[in-house]
């Protein structure tokens, strides 16, 4: 999980795409107010989440994950 915004010179969208041409198969999501998921999908996050978010939507969203076998979120809200 990741913020698009993050010090230095790689935002939160340059380290999924990053991590996703390394690692294919750690996945990833994004939280962000600055982004769409649109963007995230593209960097190759499987899951999106604008703020302001509830914390216990992104506890299910990833619960949901690991019991699923990886499958993606699209847009979970």
């Amino acid at each position: 999980m990741t913020d698009v915004r993050m010090p230095g010179e790689m935002d939160g969208l340059g380290l999924v795409a990053l991590v996703h041409r390394r690692h294919p198969g750690i996945r990833s999501i994004v939280v962000s107010g600055n982004t769409s998921a649109e963007d995230a999908c593209d960097a190759g996050a499987i899951g999106f989440f604008p703020k302001p978010y509830m914390a216990h939507s992104l506890v299910r969203a990833i619960t949901d994950l690991i019991q699923h076998n990886f499958t993606p979120l699209g847009n979970a809200t």
